[in-house]
This record gives C-alpha cells, structure tokens and sequence, in this order.
C-alpha cells in the first residue's frame, strides 16, 4: 500500500493539476513548459507530499471487525459528518441493509440445520444487493472451499460491488460509500489480483477524501491533453483506477513510445535532466514491456552518467563509414540499441548482415572455418535477420563448427548442369537443394533431371529392362520437392516393375486403342495409357478424339431416348484424365438433363430451327444453341460462323456512316455468341472499341517511323496511343511512374499470354537508339499478329496468345531529352542542376545519366556496393548514386519487375555488338545466333549495380544485356547504322517469347 500511495503522491507533485481535477472534477491543464519549470523543484516537494501521504496513511481507519461491522460504522460516521442529503441517503442504505440483515437472519432461524453447497450457492445468488451477494459466497466458501461456483461468485459479486462503489466515488458524498465497500471487498479470500490491485488504489483515495473521475471523463481529459508527459501520466492513472479498460493501456503503449521519442530527442540535444526525469516517469508504467524497458534502462544508464546521446544522424554516419562488414553491422546494432524505428539503422542491419554473410561465405568456402565462425555468430546475434539469411547462417555455422568447407551454390548448381548421367545429374540436384534449399534453380533442376530419368527408364521398362527401370524409379521417388504429376506417374510405374510387369510402350497403346471396335473399349485405352505416359500428347490426341466420338454417339442414343445408356457414356468419358475443358462442359450439361429425363434434339432438328430464323441475330442464337448439344457437327458450325460473318459486314457498314448506337448493339451481339471463330471476334472486339468511343473503323497500317536519329518522348507517346487503338485487346499501355522531370515511364504490354518476358530500353540516355528498336518490335509483331502473318518463320499469333511480351521503350525519359533537345527542354530546377553537374555546359551528346547524374544501370541493389569506377558523385556517367533505388526511374522498374513473373528479361544497350549475361545457357545461345553477338559471360564479375544482375540473381532468371552497335564513342547511335541494328534483332522479342513458353512455363 505504501508504494501505492507513493506513486500517487509523485503523480500529484510532478501534475498538481491533474490531481486537483481528480479530487474536483476540474479540467486539467498542465502543459510540457509547467511539467520542466515544476521539475526543478521536485526534490523538495517530493519529500514533503511523500512524508504527508505516509501520515495519512498512518491515520487511516484500521479494518478489524466483520464487512457487516464494518458498514454499519462508516455509515454511522458518515451520517455524523454527512451534509442532511447525504444523510438521508445513508439513512436509506441502512434500512436497506437492516432488512437484508434480518433476510438473512430470518433464513437462518428456519434453516436450524446445517444447509448444502446447493442451497447456499442458491441464497447468494438470490441476494438483492451486491454486498449481500458478495458475504453470502464467501459464506458458502468458508464452508465449501472446493466448490468453485463461491470462488467464481467472489469474484463475479466483488467486481459488481466494486463497480458501483466505483460510480459512488465519482461524487463527493458518496466517497464514504466507496471507501467502506473497497475495505469489504479486500477481505474477501480468493480475490484476483486485478481486481484487488484496482480495489486498493481507488481505496487509497477514498481515505484520503478524494473523487474519481469516470473512465470517459479521464480518456477524454487525456487526449485533450496536447504534451505527452501529462498525457502518459493520465493513461497510467487510467489503468489503474479502470484496469479492465483497453483504451487506457492502448493509451500507455502509444505514449510511452511518443515520450520515449521525445526525451531520447532531449538526450541527444544535451537537455540530460530534462531527459532523465521523463526516463523515470516512464519506469512509473504498469505495462512496460521488455524491449521498451531494456532500451530505457540504456539511456536512463547515459543520463545518470551525465553522458550526452549520439543522434541517430550520427549512428548511421559513423555505421556507414565503418570498412568492413563486421564493424559495420556492429555498428549498426549499436544505434540499434538507441534507435530501434530508424529505417535508416533498419535498412543498415538488414544490408550489412547479408554483406557479411556473404564475405563470411566466401571465407568458409577457402577453409577458413574460425573466421567464418566468428562471423556466424555475430550475425546471428543481430535482432533482425531476413528469414533467409538467418537460415543460410546457422546452417553454414553447423557446418564451420563441425569442421565442413562450404561450396557455393554456383558451383554446385554449375556441377550438376555438368552432370552427363541422367541420375547424377537428379542426386546432384538433391544434393544442391540440401545445401540450399531456398534456391529455386536447384528444386527446378531436381524436376527437371527426373522427367528426364523417368523418360529413360520408362524406355527402359518398356523394353523389359526391369530392374534398371526399378533402380530409378525408387531415386525419382526419394527426390524432394517432386512434383506430384511427375511422383504419381513414376510410382503407377513402379507398382507395373513389383509385379514383373513388362510396360506397354506408346506406340503399342495407340495400335491396341485403333484396334478397337467401339468408342467406349478405345477411350478406356487412352485412359489406362495416359496413366502411364501423362504428358504424351499423342495419347491426349487419341483420348480426346475417342471421347469425343463417344459423346456424339452417346449424343445420338440420348435424342433416341436410350437414357441410362447415353448416362454410363457420359460418366466414362468424364473420369478421363487430359480431358479438354470444352468436351468435359458438354459432357456434363448432357448428364444433367439425362439425370433429369430430358431427351435432346436431333441436330437436323435444330439445324432446321436456325436456318428457318429470319433474321441474322435470331439465327446466331438458334446456331448457339444447336452447338451447345453438337459442337462438331460441321453444317451448325458453317451456319454459325456464315451468319456472324454476315452479320458484322452489315455492322461495320452502319459503323461507318456513323450509326454507333446500331453498330454496338450488333458487335456486342456477336462477342455474346459462343461457337465464333476469335479471328471473327478479334475484328468485332476492335471495331466495338472504337465505336463506344464515336470513333469510325480504322484500317490497320503501321504506325512506327523507326529510322530517325531523335525519337523523342513525345514521339514515342503518340506512338503508343495509336498503336493501343488501333489493336484494342493486343496492345495496352500503363505509366508505371514519373522521371524526375515529372515525365511518364509507360511500359507497353503486347500479347495475351500467360508466361511473361520484359524488353527494357534506354536506360542510358545518350542509348536511344534502343527505344526505336523496341517500338518498331512493338508496331511489327502487332501488324503480323492482326494479318495473321508469319515474321522471320514465326507464327506471331501463336506466340503472343502464349507469351505476353512488356515493354519499358524508355526508362530514362529525362536523360534521352537531354541528349536529344537539350536542357532547355526540361523543367527549370532539372536544368540547372543538370548543367552544374556538366560543368557549366548545355552540351550533352555524351551524357548516360538521369537527370541527377546518377547511372541507372548501376543504381540496383544486387553488388552495388562492389561497383567499380565510381567517381563517387553526380557524373555524366558511372555514378552509382548515394544507394542503391536512389532514383525514382530505377525505384520504377523494380518495382514493376516484383509485381509480375517475368521469365527472362532483355535491358537493350548499344555500344560494342556483344551480349552480356550472368550464367549464359539456352536462351542466351538462342539470341547470339540471331544477331551474331558474342556472349560475354558476366559469372564471376565482381562489380554490380545493373538491372540484368539484379534480375538474375536475386530472381533467378536470365538477364540479358545485348549491345546493339559496334563501339562509336561516347556518342548517340549513329542513324547510318540503325538498318543493320533492325536485321540482327528484328525477331529477337519472338525468339525470347516463344523460348519462355516453351522451357519455362
């Protein structure tokens, strides 16, 4: 109780205010300015209240008798001192408890012998009061200590007693009331510790004479309060007087922080008292937590010492300067330790623990265990780690201990690639993925390598070589990260190899299918040899085609009415497995209307019906519904797409004298249809989005005029916006951000393809020649794609309804203008600050910066640090910026990368003729031999910062950098050389399209 009475007496010193309105319901109005002046004079007057709170404790009425006794004397003093309404009023509490008294005496004259826990439990229950209530548990728990009805019923009945008692001492003449109910309160047994923390404290001020104020009031008062000093000491007062209230201890979290803040603020700024006192304040909290209070104990520690804090400026100054990764990071925790929400010590945790993971790495693997091992153990005794990192570490720190040299995982992924043997190549990729189980090259190559074995001792088993095809078959199984197509074929496969069974090969499957008479005996061929070879498409060909024939034969006895035999077909047909979505959809309407006794119509019948419609739209309908029931038979196709064909001539006619309302109503008709050709569709979906927009048909041309020396922005933008017109659902664009300069980064997208690649140009200004290379891929392929036209042996259709292919024609916007039209071109402040860094000159046919002077391409995350001829400023070129994302055009392309599944991505340049990438293989190869470039390979490079780096190693994909032209200087791409440049990439976005889709889906 004497702490408690401490804390209050050290509240009411340190916020006079606060404990006048408390004690008077008056408004509190202390501020920060009266909480410092009062400061200075705490001591003495510490010592005074202190000494003045323990007097008054010391006179306080000492509880010995029963809570009944104990009532009836405060109500008694009460009544003596009480002003004639709060007499009155306890006058008719007394009556009221002398009539309880007597319930309860009269019950007990009837009750002569001793009565059960039942009964008991029953009479408190039934009480009037709380306080009769609450003596009649503790009654019963006397009695029945083991029942815990009256060890519940204390509680519950205590905490409604202490409720109203709470509400009496809201005013002056109920505090009386108050103090006698608390006193009985605490002498009830088994009492939670909440509730008999609450019970003292408001007691406390109720000896004292003083009110409460409601839990609304005090949270009102609290956030009224503009300084967070007060308004933490109210929060406290709060919780302490209303515990259960979630707003008072939401109130300390957030303002222990604030002032936590704030006072670290003062310490820095060498104001140690006024920090040291606000330190103390905050040790007052009843809901510190640990790391708040370790960090308040650190700086509490500084201020006793008279030791002026560091800012955080000057935590991350001096971190950043440190030479090495282990000074670093320790440097970093420490400003930690006094900054725990500065991003900036964050960030320089997170950057420098995986900088010395990797340098620790790279010392693990030259056998230098104890180095790597002390390393080890200070990154792991960082708070905040990555998931992977703090993986990769304990792992390789198992590993430094028990005396293993590491291989990286280049060298590991570089060894299995080399792997000859099909099963080598698969153990070493589970050996790779054991070692680095988040690197996704090692769980695609586990994959891949056992389709690959599967395939061989597939062939293996089928020639009767059983027991190599066992052997494998068990390695493929044992692998993880397997995928369940690939585990459930090789273990169908295996069960054939326990039973000595010869496996039938596909050629055999396909002759025993063809041999069969009837629909049903050949679909479940195809069924049973699916199961064994799941991604043949000859056998997916061959289920299809037999699914489909018996559904037109079950088709046929279902209009003739034979009911359960069209049932048992369509049943067959849909356990099939390689299914196509649109027989499976056709299957399963048939069965619904069998299930239901509905016989279908003959397709002559419904044949008839649609050719009988007079009108083009009523036939599309009738067309539709006939396919719906035989979308094979050929006369209802003809007819459905004859009539459509008609119908949209006769539309785009009314589009083009300028009736848009007939025209929409028609397109939108025809789109609605099922069964039309998309070569049909494709042409109506353009021509409804022109006419929504008032806008006539247009006929499609090419747009890109490529072979200029300035392709400018603006050009480009214009260019985008026709091109997104004229092929509505090909063509998109989106602005994925602003330069510097305010101008927008569009990125085109072509395509409607699930696996995506991206196409990058003109992150160096004076490169532009990249952008017209970019929109000319862009104009071409649409061009073919609308015409249905084959480009340098592609079929453009094909390839862009699989792969989409994004396009970033200009990432440097503010730059290329710079080179193109001069300084003055660009917003004043750009300006100026671009001719500065070019020493005065507005002459910049040289220039590969943005803007700032900051390289792009050596501007992202992956080995920035290790960038090399940096002139470590703002620069015309190589300046790697201040860290890594510094610049908005970068921030924009890394994050539009994260936002998609890019499979490969191309970063044109244009200087040298040669073909840049980390980890060459297929792809690489494939772009080489098209354009003739050399292949530079970029592996083992040290210095980083580009795009392409970043892309590949951090995502795993490739990254490719091709240089367009042969070395001109530090000097635009001449336009004398842009016909060469068009013949060595014209179809390179196809090449790397169609790579995507086929060998990484």
């Amino acid at each position: 109780m004497k702490k408690t009475i401490i804390i209050l007496s050290i509240l009411m010193l340190l916020f006079p205010n606060i404990s006048q309105a408390i004690s008077e319901n008056q408004p509190v109005e202390s501020t920060e300015d009266t909480f410092d002046v009062e400061e200075k004079s705490s001591e003495v007057m510490a010592e005074s209240e202190l000494s003045e709170s323990l007097k008054i404790e010391d006179e306080s009425i000492n509880t010995k008798d029963s809570g009944n006794e104990k009532i009836n004397q405060e109500k008694e003093i009460s009544t003596e001192n009480s002003s004639p309404e709060t007499k009155e009023e306890n006058q008719v509490v007394e009556k009221q408890e002398k009539l309880e008294e007597k319930e309860v005496l009269k019950t007990t004259e009837v009750e002569s012998t001793p009565i059960t826990a039942d009964e008991y439990y029953q009479l408190a229950i039934n009480q009037k009061s709380s306080s009769a209530t609450l003596e009649a548990f503790i009654e019963g728990f006397d009695i029945y200590p083991n029942d815990e009805r009256f060890s519940k019923g204390i509680n519950e009945s205590a905490r409604l007693l202490l409720d109203w008692a709470s509400v009496k001492q809201q005013v002056q003449s109920g505090v009386q009331t108050a103090r006698v109910r608390y006193e009985y309160i605490l002498t009830a047994p088994v009492l939670n510790e909440t509730i008999k923390r609450e019970t003292e404290y408001k007691l406390n001020y109720a000896r004292v004479g003083k009110t409460i104020y409601s839990a609304n009031r005090l949270f009102e008062i609290a956030l009224s309060e503009n300084h967070v000093s007060p308004r933490f000491s109210i929060f406290v007062e709060g919780f302490n007087l209303y515990p259960l209230d979630q707003r008072f201890s939401k109130g300390i979290k957030s303002s222990s922080r604030e002032l936590l803040d704030w006072a670290t603020n003062q310490h820095s700024l060498g104001n140690i008292n006024t920090a040291k006192f606000r330190y103390e304040l905050l040790f007052s909290s009843p809901l510190l937590d640990q790391n708040l209070k370790e960090e308040i104990e650190l700086k509490y520690e500084m201020a006793i010492q008279g030791k002026i804090m560091d800012t955080s400026n000057e935590f991350v100054e001096w971190a950043n300067n440190m030479e090495s990764s282990s000074t670093m990071l320790n440097a970093f925790l420490e400003g930690y330790k006094f900054y725990p929400r500065d991003q900036r010590v964050i960030n320089g945790i997170y950057i420098s623990t995986e900088a010395l993971f990797n340098w620790a790495s790279s010392q693990h693997e030259l056998g230098k265990l104890d180095t790597a091992r002390v390393r080890y153990e200070l990154i792991l005794t960082s708070p905040l780690l990555s998931e992977k990192v703090k993986k990769d570490t304990a792992n390789n720190l198992k590993l430094a201990q028990e005396g293993i040299i590491i291989i990286n995982s280049d060298t590991l992924f570089s060894k299995a690639n080399k792997e000859q043997n099909s099963s080598a190549k698969l153990n070493a990729f589970i050996e790779g993925y054991h070692a680095f189980p988040d690197d996704q090259r090692f769980i695609n190559g586990i994959n891949s390598s056992a389709r690959g074995l599967l395939d061989w001792a597939t062939k293996k088993h089928a020639e009767g070589n059983i027991d190599s095809a066992r052997v494998r078959y068990e390695l493929i199984i044992s692998a993880p990260m397997l995928k369940s197509a690939t585990k459930n074929e090789t273990e169908i496969k295996l069960e054939y190899v326990m039973q000595s069974k010869a496996l039938p090969s596909i050629n055999k499957i396909i002759k025993d299918a063809d041999s069969e008479v009837n629909s049903s005996a050949k679909l479940d061929t195809y069924i049973t040899g699916l199961l064994l070879y799941p991604n043949n498409e000859s056998l997916k060909a061959g289920l299809n085609s037999s699914a489909r024939e018996l559904l037109n034969w079950a088709t046929i006895k279902h209009s003739e009415g034979n009911l359960n035999t069209a049932k048992i077909r369509y049943e067959l047909i849909l356990t099939s497995n390689g299914l196509n979505s649109f027989i499976e959809s056709e299957t399963e309407t048939r069965l619904q209307l069998a299930d239901k006794g509905v016989l279908l119509p003959t397709a002559n019948k419904l044949f008839e019906i649609a050719t009988n419609e007079t009108t083009s739209s009523g036939k599309l309908m009738k067309f539709e519904e006939g396919l719906k029931f035989y979308p094979t038979d050929k006369r209802l196709i003809d007819g459905m797409n004859e009539t459509a064909l008609s119908l949209f001539n006769w539309t785009v006619k009314q589009h083009q004298v300028g009736n848009f309302d007939t025209a929409i109503h028609r397109y939108n008709l025809i789109i609605s249809r099922q069964g039309i050709k998309s070569s049909i569709l494709r042409s109506v979906k353009s021509n409804l989005a022109l006419a929504n927009k008032g806008l006539k048909p247009i006929t499609i041309e090419r747009i890109v005029n490529a072979k200029v020396q300035n392709y400018t922005h603006a050009q480009m933008q214009n260019d985008i916006n026709k091109l997104e017109l004229m092929y509505p659902g090909l063509i998109s664009q989106e602005v994925i951000g602003k330069s510097l300069d305010g101008k927008n980064i569009f990125a085109v997208k072509l395509g409607n393809g699930k696996t995506e690649v991206l196409f990058n140009g003109s992150a160096h200004a004076r490169e532009h020649m990249t952008t017209n290379l970019l929109m000319k891929m862009i104009d071409e392929y649409a061009y073919a794609f609308s015409k249905n036209l084959y480009f340098d042996g592609f079929n453009v259709r094909e390839v862009l309804n699989r792969t989409t292919i994004w396009f970033i024609p200009m990432t440097n916007p503010d730059g290329v203008t710079l080179v193109q039209l001069g300084p003055d071109s660009l917003g004043s402040n750009v300006s100026k600050k671009a001719i500065e860094i070019n020493g005065g000159s507005k002459n910049f046919t040289s220039w590969k910066a943005n803007a700032r002077g900051v390289d792009l391409n050596r501007n992202y995350p992956t080995m920035w640090r290790t960038v090399s001829n940096n002139p470590g400023r703002p620069s015309e070129s190589h300046y790697k910026g201040p860290v890594p994302l510094s610049e908005p055009e970068s921030q924009t392309i890394y994050k539009f990368i994260l936002s998609k599944n890019f499979k490969t991505l191309v970063d044109y340049h244009s200087s040298g003729e040669v073909l840049y990438a980390r980890l060459p293989g297929h792809i690489e190869n494939l772009v080489s031999r098209k354009t003739g470039y050399s292949i530079i390979d970029e592996t083992n490079f040290t210095s980083g910062g580009d795009l392409p780096t970043w892309f590949t190693l951090e995502l795993g994909m490739p990254g490719l950098t091709p240089e367009i032209s042969h070395y001109v200087g530090s000097r635009p791409v001449p336009l004398s050389n842009w016909d060469s440049i068009w013949k060595k990439n014209n179809s390179v976005g196809l090449i790397v399209a169609d790579e995507a889709y086929r060998n990484r889906r």
